[in-house]
């Protein structure tokens, strides 16, 4: 292992752990039980710490996986694809996500996970985020809505984006501080859409804010896992104003129990404008028009190190 971390720069932990959690190299095993590693394993590690020293993160670059590492271009003689990732063009992302509609219309998953590897080759993901993914989920459901794709296209989409997102969030949360306070980040009962907390929880991620995700759950079991386990905020994802509307009074007493140590942030296309009197007992509104990275930088500049310890409470006796 010593000389391929020479030819690599990176280290045996870090090497074992790529093997272990991320199934990125295939090493054989000698008679004495040392790895043995391949030609293709030495280049998806050199292909990796390129990707890495242009700006994406060892989780990124893990979530595109064994196969779109070897099959991406080295950078010795860049193409437009490889170019710098603040000068990809406008175009070919936009090029980019028209193929990820086509495909899930299409039901081809081979062609959605392509196109998503590719961009995925040469810009951060923080920006294909931004500038693909999200543009793609919300014309394949204006397209959903029209009665021009089936639901199954809209499911196939979503669940490779958040399959993506929660590789990402896992491996982050596999490197984070487990001794630092953290966020619950979950969805109101019978949520269905998850994609935008989870977009949310990636750019908290990269802010330095730990999240431990939960999914859909009841009101009583949200108040008991803030209650036992003291998170810095809750943040709980809603897509429907009728579903707001129905959990509204199990919200305010929600808030009412916890607030006053856990801050609850309530976003999602169901979040109405102003709800003053939930306002009023502590309940922070997300505007539905800003971006998940602003909102990110907004609850993140909320949990500054002094406030979190401010707000903690420890967990029940």
């Amino acid at each position: 292992m010593g000389t391929i971390s020479r030819l690599t720069g990176l280290s045996p932990v870090l090497l074992r752990a790529w093997e272990r959690r991320y199934e990125l190299l295939e090493p054989g095993r000698g008679p004495g039980g040392h790895r043995l590693y391949t030609d293709d394993d030495l280049r998806v590690l050199q292909r990796a710490r390129e990707l890495m020293d242009a700006g994406h993160s060892i989780g990124e670059v893990a979530a595109l996986g064994r196969g779109a590492i070897l099959a991406a271009r080295g950078t010795s003689n860049p193409s437009p694809d490889d170019r710098p990732l603040d000068q990809v063009p406008d175009d070919q992302l936009d090029r980019r996500k028209v193929e990820i509609v086509r495909a899930a219309i299409n039901l081809d998953t081979q062609a959605l996970n392509r196109a998503l590897d590719e961009v995925g080759a040469v810009v951060p993901f923080e920006t294909m985020i931004e500038r693909v993914i999200v543009p793609a989920a919300r014309e394949i459901g204006d397209l959903w809505e029209a009665g021009k794709c089936s639901i199954a296209s809209e499911h196939l989409a979503s669940s490779i984006f958040i399959f993506r997102l929660r590789k990402l969030i896992e491996s982050a949360e596999s490197l984070s501080d487990r001794s630092a306070d953290f966020v619950i980040a979950a969805c109101m009962p019978g949520e269905e859409h998850h994609l935008g907390l989870l977009i949310l929880s990636y750019f908290l991620n990269r802010d330095g804010v730990r999240v431990v995700y939960l999914g859909s759950l009841p009101f009583d079991d949200l108040r008991n896992a803030c209650e036992a386990s003291g998170p810095a905020a809750l943040l709980l994802s809603v897509t429907l104003k009728s579903r707001y509307r129905k959990y509204r009074k199990d919200l305010r007493d929600l808030i009412q129990d916890v607030s006053q140590a856990t801050p609850c942030y309530v976003g999602g296309g169901g979040t109405p404008d102003r709800d003053a009197e939930l306002e009023e007992a502590g309940l922070r509104l997300v505007v539905n028009s800003e971006s998940a990275h602003h909102t990110a930088l907004r609850i993140s500049g909320d949990l500054a190190p002094a406030k979190r310890r401010a707000r903690r409470v420890g967990p029940k006796a």
